[in-house]
């Protein structure tokens, strides 16, 4: 089988992100998933850095596949996903028959200690904290915030929060607990421990006792570290908000409103990239594809929750693009009643819509190219964002625009490396899994870096 390493540059480097995973069906949910450690910004002081502390579920006996038919099945009867049967820290855990062990992590007193947490699950939102511990958050989805003190943090399906805990208890051993929400309609029937032992201090089974730990799905309260206020002229809700659709404005902005309705369906034989390396802006319907405008531009999305399905939480994610929370809230969205905050939002790439509720974000055109805007919970829908590269691009050789120079360089050899993958894979093509995956995996940018990560055959 072919195989190829290249090196992509990024064009933001605060778009970094700290994980890959595959991008074809349920497939991370089988462990094509890992951490990356960036060196990247810090709002809090620390002494040692622990890396990356990966977070998910497992369910016993069943495929990350075969819980997403389930779950496919249960959403047609307006019912939540399938339980997990125990959760994971860092790739480990001990069942309720008592095989397995703890992850576990040695600290030294007086020690402030990074911990980056992601939550690589499938399906649960989860819940962590140290016993007797406080826990600092200063980053969320690698973008600095102003640093805030908490006892238990919640993590979406995708998020990413690094925290800073101060080793300054008494020597001795102290569970790390991360657990499944129920109050996000997530659940598992284990709960996931790791054990935190001070280096003075004989190593053994925590006797320590857990925080009061809340109830609820609602993300925590933060403050960017950089205050970025957002232009909120056009945003003017005048569309349906139970069904997906756009008002894009010629050299404007564009308001948009998803209404989690339908799943994206592909002809991997001509995906989006095809159409867009061939200028073709026809796309299916089924492809899912909303145009946003051009550079300089401002994208307005304001996300609800179908009322003819099931009420759940759904984390929301954006490929190529932080953006911006403007708002969350439940039920129906009132715009006289809705509190948005455009003077100082959180900036990201994954926040929850609440069940049954809504979501309003903003993010600028600024990556040109094909990026999908996805639900991270199974068998939910996806829409792909396809944002002209012509006009960005044509002003590239203006004076003072090198940072578009290498953007727009970095835009053409991905074009080219897909399509040169995809003639390789036409040649290659057999009836096998495992080909069938390939053509699917190659269809954004941000999996061609999993790749080459991962270094998988093409």
């Amino acid at each position: 089988m072919y195989s190829e390493s290249i090196d992509i540059p990024l064009a933001n480097a605060d778009e970094l992100i700290n994980r890959y995973h595959s991008h074809t069906s349920a497939q991370y949910g089988d462990g094509v998933v890992g951490g990356m450690v960036f060196d990247g910004p810090a709002s809090s002081n620390y002494d040692l850095d622990l890396g990356s502390y990966l977070l998910n579920e497992v369910y016993d006996g069943l495929t990350a596949w075969q819980v997403n038919a389930i779950a496919a099945q249960n959403l047609k009867n307006k019912g939540g996903p399938p339980g997990a049967s125990n959760i994971l820290i860092n790739g480990t855990a001990v069942s309720s028959s008592g095989q397995g062990s703890y992850n576990k992590v040695t600290i030294t007193k007086g020690k402030k200690y990074r911990l980056r947490l992601t939550n690589v699950a499938v399906d649960s939102y989860i819940r962590v904290s140290l016993d007797n511990h406080n826990m600092t958050v200063m980053t969320s989805d690698f973008v600095p915030i102003n640093p805030f003190t908490t006892q238990w943090l919640l993590l979406a399906i995708g998020q990413r929060y690094d925290v800073v805990i101060n080793a300054n208890q008494a020597s001795g051993n102290y569970w790390f607990r991360a657990e499944s929400q129920a109050g996000c309609f997530s659940s598992s029937a284990g709960v996931g421990q790791a054990i935190w032992t001070y280096a003075d201090a004989t190593a053994g089974t925590p006797s320590s006792s857990a925080w009061t730990e809340p109830s609820g799905c609602l993300e925590p309260q933060m403050s960017p570290y950089w205050k970025q206020p957002v232009p909120s002229a056009s945003f003017q809700n005048t569309l349906d908000t139970e069904i997906t659709n756009a008002v894009v404005t010629p050299g404007g902005d564009s308001m948009v409103v998803w209404a989690l309705n339908k799943p994206i369906w592909v002809d991997y034989a001509n995906p989006t990239m095809q159409y867009l390396m061939e200028g073709n802006t026809s796309y299916p319907e089924a492809y899912n594809v909303i145009n946003t405008n051009s550079e300089g531009s401002w994208n307005y999305w304001l996300i609800t929750s179908d009322p003819n399905t099931f009420g759940l939480d759904h984390p929301i994610h954006l490929h190529g693009h932080d953006f911006f929370v403007i708002g969350q809230g439940s039920g129906t969205y009132d715009e006289s009643s809705a509190n948005l905050n455009w003077n100082n939002p959180v900036r990201r790439d994954t926040a929850t819509l609440p069940a049954s509720g809504w979501l309003a974000i903003a993010f600028a055109s600024n990556n040109p190219g094909a990026w999908l805007m996805v639900s991270g919970r199974p068998v939910l829908p996806v829409l792909r964002l396809c944002t002209d590269t012509s006009s960005f691009c044509s002003t590239a050789t203006s004076p003072g625009t090198s940072a578009k120079v290498s953007v727009c360089n970095t835009w053409s050899s991905r074009i080219r490396l897909c399509s040169l993958t995809r003639m390789r894979l036409r040649r290659l093509a057999t009836t096998t899994s495992r080909i069938r995956a390939t053509r699917i995996a190659i269809r954004t940018a941000s999996t061609i870096l999993d790749y080459r990560l991962l270094d998988i055959p093409l």
